[in-house]
């Protein structure tokens, strides 16, 4: 029997190639050729369609299929990130930072989200959070051209401070080159990982942080996204007799009948940082959207809770179904 290609198959490998090249009509014409065969796998199909739009600056064709990657798939950053995008282009800044909190809640390494996070926090007027969430991202990723351009024009135009305008064009043009070499197959930037560190910019409200600070001055976070386990992690260590900072605001209930050892004011962290002092050398639970939030210059030890995202959104939907909200 003779083995016959199935061109729907083709077409979706087809597209993704004039993706790759930046032929956007001609990738959504094969797109849409593949979506008999990709039945399985809509959420990568429209995903891509998604942002071949975003390339054609169709910006509500690209927003539709990208909330069609939520629906099939909730846990899905990139549609995240493709959204806020849209919103961007839209001058929609403060639905463009929900999307990019929303990315960064499903995965907290992800200097993109950081960048444009720092970008719709920056047209939302919040200057200094939008220095903290750039330089975040580019402490993930040292090579990354336009967040050294972009936080170059805000120390200049922002903070009139020529001397760090200066030093971020010029590891712009650096990381530019480094990535053009790389392309080039002239350096492995694995190997060359040791230089990068060089890189990493301290936040500019405060100085970094000794890793050896001694832990009567550090505070320990209990994180993760929400139904991931960091009640249960709090009232083990409050069972161990460790000192654990809650307030009992919420009452323990049904989803956690053994309380939620929550601390009011840390979840206001982003206006309100005045009870960190308070906080040092204890275990304070804060959610791992706020991570970001935090003061820098302050030293830190995080215990991030994971859990598989299908336990976590199933757990998290039967909460607030008791609580009468909608996810």
């Amino acid at each position: 029997m003779k083995a016959t290609l199935n061109p729907d198959a083709v077409s979706f490998f087809r597209g993704s190639l004039l993706f790759a090249q930046g032929n956007y009509e001609e990738a959504i014409r094969e797109l849409d050729k593949a979506k008999k065969a990709q039945t399985h796998n809509l959420p990568s199909l429209y995903l891509k369609m998604g942002y071949a739009y975003l390339g054609l600056k169709k910006w509500f064709d690209a927003a539709c299929y990208f909330m069609q990657v939520l629906e099939l798939d909730p846990a899905n950053p990139d549609a995240h990130l493709g959204l806020c995008k849209t919103h961007l282009k839209e001058h929609r800044e403060d639905k463009a930072l929900d999307e990019a909190m929303a990315a960064l809640s499903l995965i907290y390494h992800n200097p993109q989200a950081h960048f444009l996070c720092g970008l719709a926090l920056y047209l939302c007027g919040q200057i200094t959070d939008a220095v903290k969430a750039i330089e975040t991202a580019i402490s993930q990723n040292p090579i990354f051209p336009n967040a050294h351009r972009y936080l170059a024009g805000i120390y200049y135009k922002e903070f009139q401070d020529g001397e760090k305008a200066a030093k971020h064009r010029n590891l712009a043009r650096e990381a530019q080159q480094r990535i053009k070499d790389f392309k080039a197959g002239k350096i492995d930037l694995n190997q060359n990982a040791g230089s990068i560190s060089d890189w990493v910019i301290e936040i500019n409200t405060g100085n970094k942080p000794k890793l050896d600070a001694p832990m009567e001055d550090t505070i320990i976070i209990v994180s993760g996204l929400p139904r991931s386990g960091t009640s249960m992690m709090m009232q083990m260590l409050a069972a161990a007799g460790i000192s654990v900072m809650t307030d009992g605001v919420r009452e323990a209930d049904e989803s956690n009948p053994k309380g939620y050892y929550e601390y009011e004011k840390a979840k206001q962290v982003g206006s309100d940082n005045s009870w960190i002092p308070d906080a040092k050398s204890k275990f304070v639970k804060i959610v791992a959207q706020l991570l970001p939030k935090l003061p820098s210059g302050q030293p830190y030890r995080i215990i991030f809770m994971q859990r598989p995202l299908s336990e976590v959104i199933p757990s998290q939907d039967k909460l607030l179904e008791r609580l009468g909200k909608k996810g």
